[in-house]
């Protein structure tokens, strides 16, 4: 993904009108986060458009929950 926060703004607004679905590593001196897009389409697959945002280990902890088609939010 490019480095540029605008150029990869507009390619997540982009991504979220297809329909694609993508997957975001951050990695902060707190440890690494995983945001991903899922999408009824793709290989993050899910029934309905959802955002999850959650840190790796085992088991994974889920930091946010947000199902895009009906605002339900679990953070």
């Amino acid at each position: 993904m490019p480095s540029d926060l605008s150029t990869t703004s507009a390619q997540i607004r982009y991504d979220l009108k297809a329909g694609r679905a993508w997957v975001a590593v951050f990695e902060a001196s707190t440890g690494t986060a995983v945001l991903e897009y899922r999408t009824p389409r793709g290989s993050l697959r899910a029934e309905r458009p959802r955002l999850v945002l959650w840190r790796p280990g085992a088991p994974a902890h889920i930091l946010a929950d947000l199902d895009l088609a009906t605002t339900e939010r679990s953070i």
